[in-house]
């Protein structure tokens, strides 16, 4: 058995407690729903490249949500909710509430919510800094962005703790994953080039992957990514940290384009990849397998099939047991 087939092993042995929800896709009655007050809890973003590699501050406040009851969306992480949100700030709004699927108490601890908050205030910053180099290179460049979003956790029910966004009506995409799968039928070259630069940028030291969201217009809007830190302890919470081995399937896969070029991104040789890939020989590790903590219940195209003579393996998006 190969170290990530017993990985995935591993991950599907003790991830089969799923909370019993009812997946119903009908947004509820605003006027009928019950009033929660909560506690907010925001990322405040690093300012620095620095702060990247260190905890980031957090920032407290209070508000109140309504929740439908069930869910209408579900993906292998989370559930998703419609819902209403005010803050101190901001009136009710239409939002989404996103809740871990697992019943494992360990998975519902607000110390593993703000693992992932912080991975996307991260990725944020990354983004930010990625679409001021395209717009240096291209007249008018698709930009990337992340969804901001906070915690909120129910005052009278602490293990009541959700990520809340705004929401997202256009048509949901996951453009790639942690384990070096890409999408064939809705392929971006800009994505790509955002992972390989925040791997550039960051001297080898972390790489944003797990691209998934939406494509508006003039921009792609993305929530819920992952990081490969060089620290394979770095927000072990989240269990989507692959480290250096997730960053060589990343380049295992990966073929430069254009984008790539005019960034001046390099593919590192060993030991992290053995250097580029012909588009022929890349285009050989797709399948269209199951992919993860997408807003629906759909399959799409993502996994890669490891090849040289290794057993095809039904990949999800890698979780560290």
């Amino acid at each position: 058995m190969t170290s990530i087939e017993s990985t995935m092993s591993s991950f599907r042995t003790s991830n089969t407690l799923l909370k019993p929800y009812t997946i119903l896709s009908k947004e509820p009655d605003w006027n009928t729903v019950e009033t929660y007050a909560v506690l907010t809890i925001e990322i405040i973003p690093p300012m620095t490249m620095d702060d990247l590699f260190r905890p980031l501050c957090v920032g407290t406040g209070s508000g109140r949500m309504k929740i439908a009851l069930c869910p209408f969306a579900k993906g292998s992480l989370r559930f998703a909710f419609y819902g209403q949100f005010a803050s101190d700030e901001f009136d009710l709004m239409d939002v989404v509430f996103k809740e871990f699927c697992s019943s494992d108490l360990k998975l519902n601890h607000l110390q593993v919510y703000q693992e992932h908050l912080e991975i996307q205030v991260i990725a944020q910053f990354l983004a930010d800094r990625f679409n001021n180099e395209l717009r240096r290179i291209f007249r008018r460049p698709l930009i990337v962005a992340y969804a901001d979003a906070d915690l909120v956790q129910q005052k009278t029910d602490e293990f009541k703790i959700y990520q809340v966004e705004a929401r997202m009506h256009q048509t949901w995409h996951k453009w790639n994953n942690n384990s070096g799968g890409i999408s064939l039928s809705e392929y971006s070259t800009i994505l790509q080039a955002f992972s390989h630069w925040t791997y550039h940028i960051t001297a080898g030291r972390l790489m944003v992957v797990d691209l998934q969201g939406v494509k508006g217009k003039g921009a792609y809007l993305l929530t819920d990514p992952a990081i490969h830190f060089d620290n394979i302890l770095r927000f072990k919470n989240t269990r989507t940290n692959l480290g250096i081995k997730g960053m060589q399937q990343f380049f295992r896969t990966h073929v430069c384009s254009e984008v790539c070029s005019k960034l001046e991104l390099s593919v590192p040789q060993t030991p992290l990849g053995s250097g580029s890939y012909s588009i022929n020989e890349s285009l050989e590790y797709f399948q269209a397998l199951e992919s993860i903590d997408e807003l629906n219940e759909k399959t799409a195209e993502f996994e890669p099939t490891i090849l040289n003579g290794e057993d095809n393996l039904d990949l999800k998006t890698l979780e560290c047991p």
